[in-house]
């Protein structure tokens, strides 16, 4: 079975993880690539999930985009939402790569344990 890569966009509020994403985004969408994406957002108003979705790259209704808000992935609640979401994007789609940015406010530690430990 294939191992599909898993970019993790993760800093603190305002150093440009949203920025970043989207050029990634923008030069996959040049090479042909396919990417799915990943965005968590501590607020219930998902910002960050509104800019990246329904773009002309990340379409929400493809299936290749999940927005994780008003939860932190370095919670358990969180890192589960992650497993579903990861499950259901590499079931439904075979994507070169995932980009996951976090909440500025994530600890990356046990998002890097639940990797470590569940190979994908």
């Amino acid at each position: 079975m294939k191992r599909t890569p898993l970019i993790i966009l993760n800093g603190f509020l305002g150093a440009g993880k949203t920025t970043l994403l989207k050029n990634l985004l923008t030069q996959a969408h040049k090479r042909r690539m396919t990417v799915s994406v990943i965005v968590n957002d501590m607020s219930e108003l998902d910002v960050d999930g509104v800019l990246i979705a329904n773009t002309e790259i990340v379409d929400a209704a493809s299936n290749n985009f999940v927005s994780i808000s008003a939860d932190s992935i370095s919670s358990r609640s969180g890192i589960q939402k992650l497993d579903s979401a990861l499950k259901n994007l590499l079931e439904t789609r075979s994507p070169d790569f995932i980009l996951l940015e976090t909440s500025g406010s994530s600890h990356p530690l046990p998002l890097v344990r639940y990797l470590r430990d569940t190979p994908r």
